[in-house]
């Protein structure tokens, strides 16, 4: 096992773990021996599915992940901007992001909007859950 272990999924048929030095090994044989993945920088990454495909949040940030090929795209996080992401979940047809200030969702179909280059581009925006309390929407 690679160290102290801070998380640890499968993806795959393959098992990862971070370390605490956010150094990403897997595994491809249940566990037996762990091989370094380098160049692949996770930061304090915490790991989630959308669907099949293996994402990850870190702080204000979304990203969608290609283990395989190595390669990571941040996601459009518009509407989210100083907003700490404390967990990421898909339930029925939304993707729902828990923040210290609230609850956001987009809809799955528009969850893999990757940050644009141009900001003059339309973007999909999340959406802040209301609250409903005694049947009244704030």
């Amino acid at each position: 096992m690679p160290f102290v272990t801070v998380d640890f999924f499968s993806h795959s048929d393959t098992l990862y773990a971070l370390n605490a030095g956010h150094e990403l090994y897997r595994s491809l044989d249940s566990g037996d021996t762990w091989q370094a993945i380098t160049g692949f920088s996770t930061v304090q990454a915490q790991f989630f599915y959308v669907g099949d495909r293996l994402c990850a949040y870190a702080m204000y940030q979304l990203w969608d992940i290609n283990i395989a090929e190595q390669v990571i795209k941040e996601l459009d996080n518009d509407g989210l901007e100083g907003n700490r992401i404390m967990s990421v979940h898909e339930i029925a047809d939304r993707v729902y992001v828990n923040t210290q200030n609230g609850l956001f969702y987009r809809d799955v179909d528009d969850f893999f909007t990757y940050k644009p280059d141009d900001t003059d581009r339309f973007i999909m925006k999340f959406y802040k859950k209301k609250e409903i309390i005694n049947n009244e929407i704030f």
